[in-house]
């Protein structure tokens, strides 16, 4: 069987993501991931808790180019949410952010419904970065807002 790149009509392409994880971050305690998922194998785990390690504990919003790769990273309430993909990936550059919001609406929501610890949240967040970096790798409706979305901030 031969891969084939997907690609979109404008040229670029979805968003692949290699690697996600959901972890908290607090002052008074080393990060905990509460779950991660990966659609290859490397080092990803020591890689991104060097990161994370580095973070700050404040919101915030921000890239790491490491090599060929970039860690989009998006801290919201002492919660670390952080995508790795393929540095030359031809995607709209919102696209990496809007996965991470969708995934932090996600937790929040989870985390107010059913007020479970952590631990119990992360099991239930391992279903979602699944099924969401599979529909961010393949919806195009998904690919054409972040077009526009790009394109208004440009």
């Amino acid at each position: 069987m031969k891969v084939v790149a997907v690609q979109m009509r404008d040229g670029s392409e979805p968003l692949q993501v290699i690697y996600t994880v959901v972890a908290f971050k607090s002052p008074a305690a080393p990060p905990c991931v509460l779950a991660e998922r990966a659609t290859a194998t490397g080092n990803f785990q020591k890689v991104t808790k060097s990161l994370i390690d580095k973070l700050p504990h404040s919101n915030d919003r921000r890239t790491f180019m490491l090599q060929q790769y970039a860690f989009h990273v998006l801290v919201k309430d002492q919660i670390v949410f952080l995508a790795m993909v393929d540095k030359n990936l031809n995607c709209p550059k919102t696209m990496p952010f809007s996965f991470l919001d969708t995934l932090s609406e996600i937790f929040f929501a989870l985390q107010s419904s059913y007020q479970i610890s952590l631990q119990n949240l992360g099991k239930m967040m391992d279903q979602v970065l699944t099924i969401q970096m599979q529909r961010y790798a393949g919806d195009s409706t998904l690919h054409r807002i972040d077009l526009v979305k790009t394109e208004m901030q440009e």
